[in-house]
């Protein structure tokens, strides 16, 4: 079994992914759930996983007037009642 990692800050997170060779994850509910519960085929990772959901630099949704930024572990519900309008969900 690979190890996981949890980093406390996004910068503990960026020095991990220096040094080892990790998968970043942030979600994956669905790889979850089927893990937990049986359905589908087992997970397995050919690298060490670096959790991301939980770090707060890496949920959101903020625009600058022209880019429009979604962090990588922002879920579903927070984009659909942004208040920032995103055009593909609309």
């Amino acid at each position: 079994m690979t190890p996981a990692y949890r980093p406390d800050t996004l910068a503990e997170a960026l020095e991990i992914r220096d040094r080892y060779p990790v998968i970043p994850m942030a979600g994956g509910t669905d790889l979850m759930v089927q893990a937990l519960t049986g359905a589908g085929i087992p997970i397995s990772f050919p690298r060490s996983t670096l959790f991301l959901s939980h770090l707060s630099e890496m949920r959101g949704i903020g625009t600058d007037g022209q880019v429009i930024r979604i962090g990588g572990a922002t879920a579903l519900a927070s984009l659909l009642s942004a208040d920032v309008p995103v055009p593909l969900l609309e």
